[in-house]
């Protein structure tokens, strides 16, 4: 019984030294099982088989083997209609559960190639399928779309004229570069004496320096900063001289400008602007833009809060910032943003 039992605890002993010697390889066979990724053509053609590989470790994608008539592959993405998680094609992922990608395709004719001077259509998309250096300024004819496909980069020395009456939205994960060097011209936007059109930011890395004069995007020198809304991604934005990173050129005007909480923007010129946030309130306030370093008022405030009374803008939304009155005097080397304090009526 006694050699039974020394048998027994030896054995013990030895599994116990075997499960601490290969605990991590225990624990990824219980919680690193395999995952599989399903290719779908997406109105495609061709056939992908169905990838295995280890959850959560990092393993590159297939690469695409559909081909459509007329359409370039683009990318992959988790919904059909593009609206999911995009990866590039052969992207390093690490999944923990089984997904399906779909093909993203794109016409041939709507390619951003480094000869393409004119972006034109109403409703039209464009993209690139690699790095791509457009050599001239580009002009947007109507209403258009650029899609920053994953893992490519967009460069566009000369920048993108959006003039009144025509409208650029922005989408995708990757990269957009504008360093505008003609004097006058806005990054993104108008040329010399011109008017912006709408610029509609929604996701993506976007840095853009306008011209001497211009803003990085809005007006040119003389015109007005157009319709700018900024609904997320990342935005860089510098002026040139005298001039704002969003908005106007030196001796322009503002325009329309919407920043929701979910874009990451940050700006630099030669003006900056003062962004005003309701704090609980309702209303709307347009930034205000104003010449670097020059003493300047602060736009009235135009919110309301039912059962509170204004009291005065805080630099942070709990009051513990800098404190301004409504109408103040103020000189400024880089833009803030302006909460409403309130107080019980």
């Amino acid at each position: 019984m006694r050699k039974a039992f020394t048998i027994i605890l030896a054995a013990l002993l030895l599994l116990s030294v075997f499960v601490s010697c290969n605990q991590d390889d225990l624990v990824d066979d219980l919680f690193n099982s395999s995952v599989h990724v399903t290719f779908d053509s997406n109105g495609g053609s061709g056939s992908m088989a169905v990838q295995e590989m280890k959850g959560k470790t990092a393993t590159a994608l297939s690469a695409n083997a559909f081909t459509k008539e007329g359409y370039l592959f683009l990318e992959w993405n988790t919904k059909a209609d593009g609206t999911g998680t995009a990866y590039a094609d052969g992207a390093s992922v690490s999944l923990d559960s089984d997904i399906t990608l779909y093909a993203q395709w794109i016409d041939t004719s709507s390619v951003i190639q480094s000869s393409t001077t004119q972006l034109s259509g109403d409703g039209t998309k464009y993209s690139i399928i690699s790095d791509v250096t457009v050599t001239e300024r580009l002009v947007v004819n109507g209403s258009v779309t650029i899609n920053l496909p994953a893992g490519r980069t967009l460069t566009v020395p000369k920048g993108i004229r959006v003039s009144e009456g025509n409208s650029l939205t922005i989408t995708g994960t990757s990269t957009l570069i504008i360093a505008e060097t003609e004097d006058g011209k806005a990054g993104i936007g108008g040329n010399e004496d011109e008017n912006c059109g709408t610029v509609i930011i929604k996701s993506g890395t976007v840095t853009v320096t306008g011209g001497n004069y211009g803003a990085g995007i809005g007006s040119g020198m003389n015109g007005a900063g157009g319709t700018i809304i900024i609904s997320g991604g990342t935005v860089n934005a510098t002026g040139g001289t005298d001039a704002a990173g969003i908005g106007a050129g030196k001796d322009g005007t503002v325009g329309t400008i919407t920043i929701s909480d979910e874009a990451n923007v940050t700006t630099a010129g030669g003006k900056v602007l003062v962004f005003f946030k309701a704090n609980g309130g309702t209303g709307a306030m347009n930034p205000q833009v104003m010449n670097k370093n020059t003493e300047t008022a602060l736009s009235a405030n135009a919110f309301t809060r039912t059962k509170y009374v204004f009291n005065g803008w805080n630099t942070k939304a709990d009051g513990s910032g800098t404190t301004y009155a409504d109408g103040a005097s103020v000189s400024l080397d880089s833009d803030i943003t302006l909460y409403v304090q309130w107080v019980d009526a």
